[in-house]
Formats: C-alpha cells, structure tokens, sequence
C-alpha cells in the first residue's frame, strides 16, 4: 500500500517538473514578433446621460422581499385540481403538438394528436393537453377547442379559451 502511494506521489511530481519549463525565451520572442505593429484603438465610450428622477409616493412601494407576495396562492376563481395525475399530453406545450385526424364510434368523437416524437395518442372530451391544465371542450372537423386555467399577475385563476387547429399540411380529416 506504501509502495503505491510512493509510486503515485513520485509519477505526479514527475508530471509537475514537466510542466514548469524555464527556457520560454523561444516562446517569448514569438509573443514580442507577433504583437509589433498590432496597437489598436479603441474608442472611447460615449458619456451616459443621467436619466431623470421621478418622484413617487412611498405607499405605492412594495418590498419585492415580502414574503406574502413570494408565497402567495392564488385566491380567486377556480382553481385546478393540482393533485390530479398528469396525462401524458399535458407534458408537451401546445404549439408542439398536432392534430393528424379524427375519428368517431357514432357516439364519441375522438381527435388523433401527434407529439414530437411521432406518437400517435386519441383524446375526447374531457381529456387534458398542454401545460395550462387545458381540458378539451369540443372536438370538430376544424380542431380542438380548449379551455385553460391559468393564474393572472395578480394570482387569480382564470379561464380561457383556446383552439388548437387541425394540421392543414396533413389534409382534411
């Protein structure tokens, strides 16, 4: 076990050695060679204006530290069941997925939604798709339309409405 540890410490410092060369005076005069006649300008930075100060009243100044404001949950509206397991096609962002078709049982109508990587997966009513806890509302000829619950800048949840179309470069359903 000694003997390794020598061997080691005397291969490094043998490593070392070789690394601090002390006759650079080739390397030296390359530099001094390469750099004549190589001064550049640079100029000058322009003077920066002072923008002007704008009074405001101290009680429309908020701490960007309040801790109400950092852990605030959303109060208002209807919330989304966050402890509701994730479908597979809420894991995409909307514009990455398309719709390639749609099909019907006569009772149900179903919409074929492509993903990135070239699976194929059937949705309904009822069926969850992109990040914004998007719940499909309708199924046409034309797409999909959608309802989204996402939180305002104020923290509000709110609904909207949104309409992912069918891919027009893969035809007609």
């Amino acid at each position: 076990m000694k003997r390794r540890l020598l061997i080691v410490l005397l291969a490094a410092a043998m490593v070392l050695l070789g690394c601090g060369r002390r006759d650079a005076a080739e390397l030296d005069e390359w530099m001094r060679q390469a750099s004549r006649g190589q001064r550049s300008r640079i100029a000058p930075l322009p003077a920066s204006r002072a923008a002007p100060a704008l009074p405001m009243p101290d009680e429309a100044l908020s701490s960007p530290f309040d801790p109400q404001k950092l852990w605030r949950l959303p109060r208002q509206g209807r919330a989304p069941d966050l402890l509701r397991p994730r479908e597979p096609l809420e894991h995409y962002p909307l514009d990455q997925l398309r719709i390639v078709g749609t099909l019907s049982d006569g009772t149900t109508r179903y919409a074929l939604v492509r993903t990135p990587e070239g699976g194929i997966y059937p949705v309904r009513v009822g069926h969850h798709l992109g990040p914004h806890f998007g719940r499909i509302e309708a199924i046409a000829e034309d797409g999909i339309t959608l309802n989204e619950t996402v939180a305002d800048p104020d923290g509000n949840w709110v609904q909207r409405r949104t309409a992912l179309p069918f891919d027009a470069a893969l035809g007609s359903p």
